[in-house]
């Protein structure tokens, strides 16, 4: 199995901290996999020409799709792709290109400097590919100012995809970089989580035990919550803080199920709720 991870606009070092997360993250579950950035073409973050290099950077994620979609074309083992900020543009246009899956067991967007009415590839016969668009309407303002100031649009990173066609929109509090000396507020902070739910996808499991509420009912959606992930009626959450893990209904009221320490068991109730 091998990871690409596209890195954002002005991340011209060798490597990202994304990129370093998922080697950590994933290498546990997966020893044989291969963690790689894909490099592009992106101009670096002078503040005095800044207007002009993200305009320039965004139309070169086109010559950036084409590469991409080249080595997806010629690849012999699954991928998962991962693209954060410009990078989230770069795997949905390759997508686009391709027309379809196959190869892909995972797309993994984050905060994705694309605009929110494009329209993904829907799955093909016989295709199975986990998708998952981490997006915040409230806390990243990079692109909820920025990006809508440059393009004109909001972008899928900022309110979701308008048409999703598989992908599940996952509502986040992260903010495009960290910018809190104590805390990850970036969305780096969600690597561990999305980590894990690949390698549970994949029929691995791991240990915890799961919990009921602290409260005889416990309700409510709120902010200091991530959404990791949507399955069977219920949304799996990690809160930003503290990273512990729950799972609450969907709909009007959220009623919490469980929560743990850790994912897995969370994970590992609700679907045996629907065995």
């Amino acid at each position: 199995m091998r990871l690409i991870h596209i890195h954002g606009f002005s991340e011209i070092a060798p490597e990202s901290k994304i990129t370093e997360e998922y080697r950590r993250c994933l290498l546990p579950h997966f020893p044989q996999i291969r963690v790689e950035e894909f490099k592009w073409n992106t101009l670096d973050n002078d503040l005095t020409r800044m207007s002009f290099q993200f305009t320039e950077s965004e139309r070169r994620t086109s010559d950036a799709a084409e590469r991409l979609a080249e080595i997806v074309d010629n690849s012999n083992e699954p991928l998962i792709l991962s693209g954060y900020s410009l990078g989230g543009a770069v795997v949905l246009r390759s997508l686009l290109l391709r027309g379809g899956y196959r190869g892909v067991v995972a797309v993994i967007l984050l905060g994705a400097a694309i605009p929110s009415v494009t329209r993904p590839p829907d799955l093909q016969a016989g295709d199975e590919c986990l998708r998952l668009n981490y997006y915040s309407d409230y806390w990243d303002d990079v692109l909820k100012h920025a990006y809508f100031n440059a393009i004109g649009v909001p972008a899928a990173g900022g309110v979701g995809l308008g048409e999703p066609m598989g992908f599940q929109n996952l509502r986040t509090g992260c903010s495009h970089t960290n910018d809190k000396p104590f805390i990850d507020t970036s969305y780096c902070r969600l690597l561990g989580a999305i980590c894990i739910l690949i390698a549970w996808s994949k029929g691995i499991h791991g240990p915890g035990r799961a919990f009921p509420p602290w409260q005889p009912i416990a309700v409510g959606n709120k902010p200091d919550w991530d959404d990791i992930y949507r399955y069977h009626g219920y949304i799996i959450q990690q809160h930003f803080f503290s990273r512990k893990f729950r799972a609450i209904e969907e709909g009007g009221v959220h009623r919490e199920d469980c929560w743990s320490d850790d994912l897995w068991p969370v994970l590992d109730t609700i679907k045996a709720k629907r065995q």
